[in-house]
């Protein structure tokens, strides 16, 4: 059956790849310009939006190095808006063909507040006006003026989304519009983020993850599952991390608080011909601390922590571009606890690595083809001490994931009303740890291959529809099917209404099925059961 799943995968993507042949633009036309701040210097990297006023369908592309970009379309009407983080949005009307729809200017002027441009509710870079999911935004302005150094707190702040972040040696739980953490997706410039949520309850622990490194963190609320797979049957959040906007840009901060914090952070932009460059690193710390006197338990335990985050791009022309990414952290953690037992201390040292490939090749002025390739490696190690009983109920615990992901996708503006998206995924999550059908340190895996297919139709310059679905192969549970639909209604230039349908598959994880969970303050453990059905 996998081999069938596969073939059928291969073939819906050689559809995609031949629709340029059957649908190529008639008597294709050029929209060409500049996108240039008001001191006249270029704008690199800012997003361009066109607009079919018959039809209302988008498309976008991004300006290059000397702010300059192309796009071919077919004659007729435009709307074409030029966008860039902390910027306000420039937009013009354009007739193609003609003289000045080779020529535009764009001059965009700093606005904090300005409308937001988003990738992660189609896949595809969009004004979150047009948005037919709902998302929403923690723009760059928010993250700066809060302070905060962890995406954690800042997610706090976001309506609709739950953080909880337990005691001493607990993960901080995100849930979006209730939905337990388990069926809500984390990526980092939409790739995923390594982190055992598979045994630690579903949990993927925020306050591992850095604020300083991100523009913007966009959240996904609703079901996305026929997009982004299993996961994200609650939503997803996406941390998108900043770029380079000049030839060279370099920051040093630091900032201190109570319980001996300190934060230092430096990172460096790079941007000089075809190259663009962002690499962060930073060095977190805090003592321990409790709330009450007279307490053995600390509220929050001591930890000290190294991020590293680096990326790398080529753009060899405006259709191939290649970039290279690489996140890490390594945290020490020591807390202590009043257990059944008695006082006990708990030290805990976890390290997480993510690297990731990219490589968008335009086949023709309409059709974009993308692949990724992934690798994500997890390593902890714990130890339980009992003050009172020293070598007796001492407890060393150690903890490994490895997580690989290869897809590709295609997408395809198909006429004058259809923005057409087809990908194959395959992963692999393999664990290493307590195990308690093959014995303790043994390790289990999961595969999986998906095939997604997302059409989204003009119906109307005002009314957009959505229709989506994948098909899942699942190693352990066989094929499932999830479909997708929404709608937008543009009623008037400043009221949206969207609304959205879907249905999700999320099979147990390794830590549900196999693995053993022990609960360092009182010593009780949960055992997985590997006769779990999918819901």
């Amino acid at each position: 059956m996998k081999k069938v799943f596969c073939i059928c995968g291969m073939l819906l993507l050689l559809v995609l790849q031949a629709l340029p042949m059957w649908s190529a633009p008639a008597e294709s036309q050029v929209i060409a310009g500049r996108v240039i701040d008001e001191t006249g210097g270029a704008l690199a990297g800012a997003n361009v939006f066109i607009r079919d006023l018959k039809t209302g369908l988008e498309f976008s592309t991004v300006a290059n190095g000397e702010g300059a970009f192309e796009v071919t379309v077919r004659p007729g009407k435009y709307r074409v808006t030029a966008a860039r983080a902390e910027f306000a949005n420039q937009t013009q009307i354009v007739e193609v063909p003609s003289p000045k729809a080779q020529d535009l200017l764009a001059t965009l002027t700093p606005a904090p507040l300005a409308q937001q441009v988003v990738v992660s509710g189609s896949r595809e870079e969009e004004l979150i006006e047009n948005s037919v999911a709902k998302v929403d935004v923690v723009s760059s302005t928010m993250i700066k003026d809060s302070g905060y150094e962890r995406v954690s707190d800042l997610l706090s702040e976001e309506p609709g989304v739950v953080v909880r972040s337990g005691s001493s040696g607990n993960r901080s739980e995100t849930q979006i519009q209730g939905i337990d953490s388990r069926q809500s997706l984390v990526l980092i410039d939409g790739y995923p983020i390594v982190g055992a949520r598979g045994i630690k309850r579903g949990i993927l622990n925020m306050d591992r993850q850095s604020a300083g490194r991100l523009e913007r963190i966009e959240v996904v609320k609703g079901a996305s599952s026929a997009l982004y797979g299993s996961e994200a049957i609650g939503g997803v959040i996406n941390l998108i991390t900043r770029e380079a906007k000049r030839k060279f840009d370099g920051n040093v901060t630091t900032s201190a608080s109570s319980f001996s914090g300190v934060d230092l952070r430096g990172d460096v932009g790079i941007r000089h011909q075809g190259w663009h460059g962002f690499f962060d690193v930073e060095r977190h710390k805090r003592n321990p601390y409790r709330l009450i006197p007279d307490s053995f338990t600390t509220t929050a335990a001591g930890f000290h922590r190294y991020d590293y985050f680096g990326k790398m791009g080529y753009d060899f022309s405006e259709r191939l571009k290649v970039g290279l990414m690489a996140n890490a952290f390594d945290n020490d953690e020591l807390g202590r606890f009043y257990g059944e037992f008695g006082p006990q201390t708990t030290a805990t040292k976890d390290s997480a690595q993510n690297y990731g490939l990219n490589l968008d090749l335009g086949l023709t002025p309409v059709t974009q083809w993308t692949f990724r390739g992934y690798y994500g490696k997890y390593d902890e190690s714990s130890r339980i001490a009992v003050l009172a009983m020293p070598g007796h109920i001492d407890t060393n615990a150690n903890l490994n994931q490895r997580l690989y992901r290869l897809e590709t996708n295609i997408s395809h503006v198909w006429g004058s009303r259809q923005l057409v998206q087809g990908g194959l995924e395959w992963n692999q999550d393999n664990y290493r740890g307590y195990n308690r059908v093959v014995g303790d340190n043994a390790g289990q895996q999961i595969s999986m291959v998906d095939t997604w297919f997302n059409d989204r139709i003009e119906l109307h310059p005002r009314v957009s529809l959505t229709l989506g679905a994948r098909w899942n192969d699942h190693s352990l549970y066989g094929d499932k099917f999830v479909p997708r639909a929404g709608a937008l209604v543009r009623v008037t230039d400043n009221l949206r209404l969207r609304g959205s349908w879907g249905r999700g598959f999320r099979a147990p994880d390794l830590g549900q099925l196999y693995f053993r969970f022990l609960n360092p303050t009182n010593f009780y453990q949960v055992i997985g059961n590997p006769n779990l059905d999918p819901e």
